[in-house]
C-alpha cells in the first residue's frame, strides 16, 4: 500500500492538474466570447461609421434648394394640367374658326 505521503502527493498532482485544465478550458471559452465581442465590435464600428457618412452627406444637402425645385416642378405639372384642357380648346376653337372661314371663302368663291 502506499504511503500517506504518496496518496497526498497524488492527490495534490491530481488537484493541480485538472485545475490546470479547468484554466486552459476557461482561457478558451474566454478567448471564444473575446473573438465574438470584437466581430460585434466591427460590425458597430462600420455601422456608426456609415451613419457618420450619412450625417455628412446630409449636412451638405441644402434643403431649401431641394424645397424650391420640388415646389417648381410642382407646380409646373399643376399649371400643365390646368392649361392642357384649355390649350385643347383654343386648338378647336381654331380649328372651327378656321373651317369657317374656308367656307365663308369657298362660298364667296362661288
Amino acid at each position: 500500500m502506499a504511503s500517506l505521503e504518496t496518496r497526498v502527493t497524488e492527490f495534490q498532482e491530481n488537484l493541480a492538474r485538472n485545475s490546470v485544465n479547468e484554466i486552459k478550458e476557461q482561457i478558451k471559452e474566454m478567448q471564444k466570447m473575446e473573438e465574438s465581442q470584437n466581430f460585434v465590435l466591427k460590425d458597430c464600428h462600420e455601422k456608426t461609421q456609415n451613419m457618420l457618412k450619412r450625417i455628412v452627406e446630409l449636412e451638405k444637402t441644402d434643403f431649401d434648394d431641394k424645397f424650391n425645385h420640388i415646389t417648381r416642378r410642382m407646380i409646373g405639372e399643376v399649371v400643365r394640367e390646368h392649361l392642357t384642357p384649355i390649350q385643347m380648346n383654343f386648338n378647336l376653337e381654331n380649328k372651327s374658326i378656321k373651317k369657317l372661314v374656308e367656307e365663308h371663302a369657298y362660298t364667296i368663291e362661288q
